[in-house]
């Protein structure tokens, strides 16, 4: 979990470069509810990022944060693990404090030593109006 905990961790702080270095350096996929929906490779996280910041804006999202909750599936098969889990994504929209309750999929692997995403994967929910 400790590469999951530090992506989300610097995604919330908008630092794409240490959430970049828990991803493998030979690259991975994604795939994202937003446009064009899926990445493979060694500059998906790049490319993904920027799709991701362009939708934000077209979107007028601020504040964005991930909460990862409890994973319902971790299993590890030799050097290669698969985490599914809940998430809770707050946002603004316009000024509006929403939320929305979503799953992400992530895929790991061992390499060297240590373990790197090399995949994930957003599963949507609906998003609401926070509650104060």
């Amino acid at each position: 979990m400790a590469p999951i905990r530090l992506l989300t961790h610097s995604m919330n702080k908008g630092d794409t470069k240490t959430a970049a270095s828990t991803l493998s350096p030979e690259g991975i996929a994604i795939i994202d509810e937003i446009p064009p929906y899926a990445w493979a490779g060694r500059d998906a996280f790049d490319s993904w990022i920027k799709a991701y910041g362009a939708w934000q804006q077209s979107e007028s999202l601020t504040d964005s944060a991930y909460k990862l909750e409890k994973p319902t599936r971790l299993i590890v098969n030799g050097d290669r693990g698969y985490v599914a889990l809940p998430v809770f994504y707050t946002f603004k929209q316009r000024g509006t404090a929403m939320r929305e309750t979503a799953h992400m999929v992530f895929v790991l692997q061992e390499e060297r030593g240590t373990w790197v995403i090399t995949a994930f994967t957003w599963v949507a929910g609906t998003s609401v109006r926070a509650r104060p």
